[in-house]
């Protein structure tokens, strides 16, 4: 009988920390969605005022699909990497020809 009333009350309390961490599990997923989104408005307002940094941005995210697709942690095909490296060059070139495009450092 003894056992019983124990074995009932472990199970209670281990509900009872199983409510409690999907609680806190749910407020930090809630907290991570807002900061991300908060993130997100924020880089859309700098880039938006800012057409270098989104050059930039873009440049350098075109020269990491190289590597990426040569260590095997991102496969593509020669097409894509060769697409990218061709708009990486031509936002490059852009960069030379205006003056107001290129990022200062």
């Amino acid at each position: 009988m003894k056992e019983e009333v124990l074995v009932q009350k472990r199970q209670a309390s281990k509900s009872i920390n199983n409510l409690e961490n999907n609680r806190a599990q749910r407020e930090f997923d809630w907290i991570a969605r807002i900061k991300s989104k908060a993130f997100l408005v924020l880089l859309f307002q700098i880039v938006g005022n800012n057409p270098p940094v989104l050059l930039d941005i873009v440049k350098n995210l075109c020269d990491l699909t190289l590597p990426l697709d040569k260590m095997g942690i991102c496969k593509t095909n020669s097409g894509v990497v060769g697409f990218c490296g061709l708009l990486s060059s031509i936002l490059s070139i852009l960069a030379l020809m205006h003056p107001a495009l290129k990022l200062k450092a």
